[in-house]
């Protein structure tokens, strides 16, 4: 055994101990392995950054813009709803579905986007069956890392392996080559979730947070229905915003005339200004719903949807505020905050039979602001009588985005299975559509790659090359 097969097997040693008890960051040891295999004369520094030209890091990079592509649009929005419903219907069929959704998107689409998606749809599922979030939250990890094996861009291990395969001679891999033995290994996942997995995972049903605990998180704002609106002519308890979104209707204003606690058979009408009583993702969710209009105070002319891409804020009045004792139907919430929209309040005394425009604040009132995001910053800075105590970042739902990111992501599919052009000249001309239709900007691509993945496999590349370098393989 000669002393590069000791310092290389030391080393591969080493960055499994670093690997398991992760000591430093993953990229950090993916930096070590280079520098080490480059200063003991292992590798020469030539050889040691040659992982960072790999073909196989471009195509992951370009995956992952892809996917924020993806996301952004809200291409995969309408799965995630239709998914909720099925959940609130029946656990099992929820469970099923679900595991299956996410396993067939992480096929083609990188995890971290698809997991993210679904994050808010199985915590609000498990909130509406008083389950521990757990119990959906693990599956859902799991049933991503399921479907990546299925196809060559599933997952990057798989890219990268296909890259080393290629130059080694023996060819690069097929679209679906892994499919059939990934079918295999998907349901057997499936089955052990499905009939074991799910009874070992834990149970934390008590509160963990203090919004859940003193449900900070119920806001009341009013929605105006608008002509062609879903729910006009319906019951109040057939109207999709019962049914789709399970928000609370607690009043309804027709012209002057204002009707509290209205009956489940009370029928609504055009122009309807509803009060809702809702949390902070059901409220998001109206923003985009078709023909409802969040309109809080009636009175305020310039109150709108907000285009493009926006933020909620969560902030409460401070005690040395002068915004208390003040009625809300007083307060230019445009004027005075930057352009931000009044959305919703929650208040710390029970005042939710009030009208939301004769609500007259008080200190330790929440508000929930929606803002344009470039003008988010400044929401939070500027203004020392309000505290932010959450800000979200939402994109608006784009037909015409998540269609252009839908048909780039399939092109760069069918391209790379039929061998038209290689996987990497597909994904790189996928990324470019999206940035010059501004799908994704040029700022959000780069922020969209996880660099710590691509170090990590770069590490990876170079000390593959030193175990083959150094006969260690044989």
């Amino acid at each position: 055994m000669t002393i590069d097969i000791i310092i290389t097997l030391c080393i591969l040693l080493g960055a499994v101990v670093l690997f398991i008890t992760e000591l430093v960051a993953i990229d950090v040891t993916a930096m070590i392995i280079i520098a080490s295999l480059v200063l003991s004369g292992i590798l020469s520094p030539q050889e040691g950054l040659a992982g960072f030209s790999n073909t196989a890091l471009a195509t992951v990079a370009a995956m992952f813009v892809i996917s924020a592509g993806i996301e952004k649009s809200g291409a995969l929005s309408p799965v995630s709803a239709f998914l909720e419903k099925l959940f609130l219907k029946n656990y099992w069929l929820g469970i099923i579905s679900m595991l299956l959704s996410v396993a067939f998107l992480s096929a083609f689409i990188n995890n971290t986007p698809v997991v993210a998606l679904f994050i808010p749809v199985v915590l609000s599922c498990a909130r509406a069956i008083q389950i521990s979030p757990e119990k959906l939250l693990i599956p859902l990890s799991f049933a991503s890392m399921f479907g990546g094996v299925c196809t060559l861009i599933g997952t990057s291990t798989n890219i990268l392996a296909s890259e080393y395969s290629a130059s080694a001679g023996l060819g690069a891999f097929g679209m679906f080559e892994m499919t059939r033995m990934g079918l295999v290994f998907l349901l057997a996942g499936f089955l052990y979730l499905l009939l074991i997995g799910l009874r070992l995972l834990p149970d934390h049903t008590k509160p963990n947070t203090i919004t859940e605990k003193y449900n900070l998180g119920e806001y009341l704002t009013n929605v105006v229905l608008q002509e062609g609106a879903p729910s006009i002519g319906k019951k109040i308890k057939d109207s999709p915003l019962v049914t789709d979104l399970k928000v609370e209707i607690i009043a309804v204003q027709r012209g002057e005339i204002h009707f509290p606690s209205p009956a489940d058979d009370f029928e609504l009408e055009v122009n309807d200004t509803l009060k809702l009583k809702g949390d902070l993702d059901k409220i998001r969710k109206l923003q985009s719903r078709d023909r409802v209009l969040v309109q809080p105070l009636p009175n305020n002319p310039t109150s709108k949807q907000i285009e493009g891409e926006f933020v909620l804020h969560e902030v409460v009045v401070l005690p040395n505020s002068d915004l208390a004792g003040v009625y809300l139907e007083e307060i230019d919430f445009e004027a005075r905050f930057g352009g931000a929209y009044f959305l919703g309040v929650h208040g710390r005394k029970a005042q939710q039979h009030k009208k939301i425009s004769d609500w007259k604040l008080e200190a330790g009132d929440c508000l929930l602001l929606g803002s344009h995001k470039d003008k988010s910053e400044a929401l939070q800075r500027n203004f020392p009588d309000m505290f932010v105590i959450n800000h979200t970042d939402h994109a608006a739902f784009s037909k015409k985005n998540a269609l252009i990111a839908s048909l780039a992501t399939i092109s760069v599919i069918v391209v790379a299975s039929l061998g038209i052009m290689p996987i990497v000249t597909a994904a790189l001309g996928g990324c470019l559509v999206l940035v010059l239709t501004k799908v994704v900007t040029p700022e959000e691509a780069f922020r969209s790659i996880s660099w710590k993945v691509i170090v990590l496999l770069a590490g990876s590349l170079s000390l593959g090359v030193a175990l083959e370098k150094t006969g260690l393989l044989n």
